[in-house]
């Protein structure tokens, strides 16, 4: 399990709004804020190069690990504090389906 939950992080990201309370409309630093596919790919390409394991995963490509989550919400920093994962998959093989 991450230390930092996802999507409140991306949402944080990419809105340099609290997570503690959504409904608040103070930026902190949003200079800082960065589009969702900068925070995403942090997230994931990114991460997994910290790592040295950006070989293996990090990526969606052939010969990567397919570790992916299916969201509930549009793509759109907003909904992300209240998306829930409706499918996780682990090595391209489905390991959770919410329906």
């Amino acid at each position: 399990m991450a230390a930092h939950p996802l999507l409140p992080n991306l949402h944080l990201a990419t809105t340099r709004r609290s997570t503690m309370d959504p409904s608040s409309t103070i930026r902190t630093n949003p200079r800082f804020a960065v589009s969702l596919t900068t925070a995403v790919k942090a997230a994931t390409a990114n991460a997994a190069f910290s790592k040295f394991a950006e070989t293996w995963t990090g990526s969606l490509a052939v010969g990567m690990s397919a570790d992916l989550a299916g969201l509930d919400a549009d793509w759109d920093p907003d909904h992300l504090l209240n998306a829930k994962v409706r499918q996780t998959r682990y090595r391209g093989q489905k390991v959770f389906d919410a329906d």
